[in-house]
């Protein structure tokens, strides 16, 4: 297992259960990395002092994190919540939309990209 040492959040395209206490990331250069702890733990870590909720009202509404925004799959207080790199479902990148196919989640993913252009455009956060 890897201890929490992270670059750039930005390369981040995915963040998943693992195992009981892990967490696995899944980063744009395909490469996957096993942290030892949960998914909650770490994307706490990774948004300590740096995020940005549009709205506490929702319980997938997208958290922004530096330039990237994550939104989770599951109400963000489930232990089984994961989360996805909404910002990079613009990119059509085949891996990743493979990645969101495999996990059931890329029509999901588009809506929630649709809607959060659309709270941009009419200023609605």
């Amino acid at each position: 297992m890897k201890s929490l040492l992270l670059n750039n959040l930005d390369n981040i395209l995915y963040i998943e259960k693992y195992d009981k206490n892990c967490c696995s990331v899944y980063y744009e250069d395909k490469h996957i990395e096993i942290y030892d702890i949960d998914v909650l733990k770490f994307f706490k870590s990774i948004s300590k002092n740096n995020t940005l909720r549009s709205s506490k009202t929702k319980y997938h509404c997208p958290i922004q994190i530096g330039q990237s925004i994550f939104s989770p799959t599951k109400n963000i207080k489930d232990k089984d919540c994961e989360f996805f790199n909404l910002l990079k479902v613009d990119e059509q990148d085949p891996y990743y939309y493979n990645l969101l196919e495999r996990k059931g989640l890329l029509d999901i993913a588009r809506n929630r990209y649709l809607k959060h252009k659309e709270n941009e455009l009419y200023h609605l956060y």
